[in-house]
């Protein structure tokens, strides 16, 4: 066998023995439950369902101006010091309780008064709300 031909058959064997990592790399492995740096994988399937449903809440209705656990455009909400009745009722019209003069709506605007927003989620039902309120409280 000539020297071209040993090269080109152990090239060959490196080039498979490559492709075949890559491609056994992304096989899922129903063994492994912890990542290479030590963090447990937190398996979604066993969340509370209503955490869930108020997570997925938070994230198209609320994540644009709040954050779980830091201030962004609105306060953070992660350590939420209303009565649901009132949260409820701030979330899907904030105005109404502003001309109202409701304490807590006024202290919550106080800070923000920097931009013209207001909450107007109507469409939220009491369980949406819990189901929001579950997910901040976790």
């Amino acid at each position: 066998m000539s020297i071209k031909t040993k090269i080109l058959i152990s090239y060959s064997v490196v080039f498979a023995t490559l492709i075949f990592m890559v491609l056994y790399s992304f096989m899922p492995s129903e063994t492994s439950s912890v990542a290479t740096c030590g963090t447990e994988f937190i398996d979604s399937t066993l969340e509370n369902p209503k955490t869930k449903e108020g997570k997925k809440l938070f994230k198209a209705l609320c994540a644009s101006c709040h954050k779980v656990s830091k201030k962004l455009i609105g306060p953070a909400l992660g350590n939420l010091q209303m009565p649901p009745d009132i949260f409820g009722a701030f979330i899907r019209a904030e105005d109404s309780l502003l001309r109202q003069q409701h304490p807590l709506a006024l202290q919550i605007n106080a800070g923000t008064n920097t931009f013209n927003y207001k909450h107007q989620f109507k469409d939220l039902t009491q369980q949406n709300i819990k189901n929001l309120l579950d997910f901040l409280k976790d």
